[in-house]
């Protein structure tokens, strides 16, 4: 009995480090797994419940899908690294991409003018768009980057002036200056150029806009927008 025990000893020990494969002769992890396809059509990995309820599945296209979470758009973890639904932690997210619109005509001088955007890439739970108006639709803290270049060649003499380019945001018709940036330009200047950024708390149907005032005509050549979400 004593020498059958040691070897069954060192097989045990044996199997507890090696590599064990599956549809592989020659796997190269401690479980390598071969599956048998390549398209969603076929799984690699499923996992059911006592009641033969599939709980996570990989497809061979590498696709998983995990029962608890499949209603939810966004996931992150919580402080144990638990999976939660990240639509209620505060996971900053890019909600808004946008390019600005150049200007066909000049813009008026010592007229606000509203710059207006092809949107990107836009999170339709954030955020809408319509005619310059980035309309919040969940409320939180938003982080907003906002660069423009204008051109002011078309004054002549070209004798400077002062432009503001500002992020405003409009709560029940009042709208409020966020950030701004003033540049008091030099002669005969072409183009001027800023960037300009805000994080402020926005409630459900506030607007965020981006706008500028130059004492002399302008157009706006080109302009980017950013916009994440931080949560609450």
């Amino acid at each position: 009995m004593k020498k059958l025990l040691l070897p069954i000893v060192l097989l045990t020990s044996l199997n507890a480090y090696s590599q064990v494969g599956m549809n592989t002769s020659t796997p190269s992890a401690t479980l390598d797994v071969v599956s048998k396809g390549t398209t969603s059509t076929t799984k690699a990995l499923e996992i059911n419940d006592s009641t033969n309820k599939e709980l996570v599945s990989i497809s061979d296209d590498g696709s998983v899908r995990l029962e608890n979470y499949k209603n939810f758009s966004l996931l992150g973890t919580d402080t144990n690294g638990n999976l939660v639904n990240g639509t209620t932690a505060s996971i900053p997210s890019i909600v808004g991409i946008a390019t600005g619109i150049t200007s066909t005509s000049d813009l008026s001088a010592n007229t606000e003018a509203k710059y207006t955007f092809t949107t990107d890439k836009i999170n339709a739970a954030n955020l809408s768009y319509s005619s310059g108006n980035f309309t919040v639709l969940k409320a939180g803290y938003y982080g907003i980057l906002l660069y423009t270049k204008k051109n002011v060649g078309m004054n002549f003499p070209n004798t400077g002036g002062t432009v503001q380019t500002f992020i405003k945001k409009t709560a029940s018709s009042t709208t409020t200056e966020l950030s701004v940036n003033q540049s008091s330009l030099t002669d005969n200047l072409t183009f001027e150029a800023n960037t300009i950024g805000v994080t402020a708390y926005f409630n459900v149907g506030e607007i965020i806009s981006c706008r500028a005032n130059y004492t002399r005509p302008h157009r706006l050549t080109t302009a980017s927008l950013s916009i994440v979400y931080y949560g609450t």
